[in-house]
């Protein structure tokens, strides 16, 4: 096999690896939803939640600086 050919069969490969991945992420998914409107999901509901609580902290981290620095800003703008 020349190098040409290894290659363009790995890349084959791989894209067929690839749309294994996706088939079986959307069968994950469709059973995890049939199962949801069971009451019996795979995943922990811990595991779900701490993504929300993550994304949640992070925002209210956000919120707070900016609001910091916008009383900052309003502070120089009116004293100096």
């Amino acid at each position: 096999m020349s190098r040409t050919e290894r290659k363009k069969y790995e890349r084959e490969q791989k894209r067929m690896e690839r749309k294994e991945n996706v088939k079986r992420s959307i069968k994950d998914r469709v059973e995890e939803f049939k199962l949801n409107r069971q009451g019996k999901t795979k995943r922990k509901r811990t595991e779900v939640m701490g993504r929300y609580r993550r994304t949640e902290r992070i925002l209210t981290a956000l919120i707070a600086i900016v609001l910091l620095l916008l009383i900052i800003t309003w502070i120089v703008i009116l004293f100096y």
